[in-house]
């Protein structure tokens, strides 16, 4: 009967693995575990051409404690990658992608997407621990591509998007994206790109997390806000003759509300060395800043 189930499984996943045919995770053996093959439709689980499904009417959690591939993956129910755990995505254009509706826990573990390929976050994604996710040239980190998403990084969580963007809202319209960044918790890309309408939310709170970037676009009638309390975002890879027109346009953002310091006004900083540009807190912000600390201490010796 599953063998039948998983030759007739037909599913267009468009804009999660770009595939017709999936193999379906139904945890029929009952453990969760992803490697053992009974816990698949078919009595065999995903090969390395094949994308792989997480269904949200499977019986239980997929639990990824081992090296597997898969051609793409779309996480309609619920997935955990733990300590041990690593998803190899081989095709460029699949995606590994959390669905409306669905969840991502990763405590550890790893996921590295193909070349051309996108972490896609439409429901809710959680990485602690040294979980990572990576992948080659022109690999995306997309937030609300088709649907409200959230993605929550803590501890040493990390994700490498060099090659490519950072994307809020690359798609359905009228969501609300959000990053929070926790815990020296990091995402590297290329650029931090919005596609907002007017009718979109989106949030990147940096409470401890940093991004860094070569550059940002905001559109005309943008609605993401950056508050950086406690963490930071960084620009670099600047030449000279571009980094004082990007700091005036940096602070244009905050000028405006857009960039905020722990809520409140923020000003941008050019490191003259290093040639990057941070988030610090406006001059009047930073007096009081001082202003308290001497307090403090005079208290202290007191």
């Amino acid at each position: 009967m599953k063998m039948c189930k998983r030759l007739f499984f037909l599913i267009v996943v468009l804009g999660l693995t770009g595939s017709v045919w999936a193999v379906s995770f139904d945890n029929g053996d009952g453990d969760s575990v992803w490697s053992n093959n009974l816990n698949w439709v078919g009595d065999a689980k995903p090969l390395s051409t094949e994308p792989a499904v997480i269904e949200a009417w499977a019986s239980g959690s997929a639990l990824l404690n081992s090296v597997e591939t898969s051609k793409g993956t779309a996480i309609y129910g619920h997935l955990d990658i733990v300590p041990g755990g690593h998803l190899t995505q081989t095709n460029g254009w699949e995606a590994f992608s959390v669905a409306s509706g669905g969840s991502l826990e990763m405590t550890g573990g790893s996921v590295t997407i193909g070349h051309s390929s996108a972490f896609s976050v439409n429901g809710n994604a959680t990485m602690r621990g040294d979980a990572t996710v990576s992948g080659g040239n022109w690999s995306a980190l997309k937030i609300g591509e088709w649907g409200t998403g959230v993605l929550n990084m803590y501890d040493n969580s990390s994700i490498d998007a060099h090659g490519n963007q950072m994307m809020f809202d690359w798609g359905t319209q009228g969501t609300t994206s959000t990053v929070n960044m926790y815990d020296n918790s990091s995402v590297v890309a290329w650029s931090l790109v919005d596609n907002y309408a007017g009718t979109d939310l989106g949030y990147l709170n940096l409470y401890g997390g940093l991004v860094t970037v070569n550059n940002i676009h905001f559109s005309e009638n943008t609605t993401l806000t950056i508050d950086v309390a406690g963490g930071n975002i960084e620009w670099i890879g600047q030449t000279p003759a571009t980094r004082v027109a990007n700091l005036a346009k940096v602070q244009g953002w905050a000028d405006a509300g857009l960039i905020t310091w722990f809520g409140g006004a923020a000003t941008a900083s050019l490191d003259t060395g290093t040639g990057t540009i941070t988030i610090v807190p406006e001059p009047a912000t930073m007096m009081l800043l001082g202003l308290g600390g001497l307090a403090l201490n005079r208290r202290r010796k007191a």
